[in-house]
């Protein structure tokens, strides 16, 4: 567990230890995220491309922002080239 003091203010953040991929998601040209179920999937987690696998657009340095609902996530940065559906995305740190 890692402790910060910010302007007088003590946050928790738990490290993130888990890694999964995920199949049947949809990016698009937005910051946009379809996938079959948001459980398991966390603000903050980073989501990647999934190595060897079919790029699904994901630019580097990406996580989700928020979870709009039990299929749809908003991510930190929009998806370029190689979004589309049924693409396989890494979820973790």
């Amino acid at each position: 567990m890692m402790m910060q003091d910010l302007m007088q203010h003590t946050f928790y953040t738990m490290e993130q230890e888990k890694t999964f991929d995920m199949s049947g998601c949809t990016t698009a040209a937005n910051t946009s995220l379809t996938v079959p179920s948001t459980a398991g999937l966390e603000v903050g987690m980073g989501v990647r491309n999934k190595v060897g696998g079919t790029s699904a657009g994901i630019t580097a340095g990406c996580y989700i922002k928020s979870i709009t609902n039990a299929t749809t996530a908003v991510l930190s940065v929009a998806s370029g080239s190689g979004n589309g559906s049924g693409k396989t995305i890494t979820f973790g740190n």
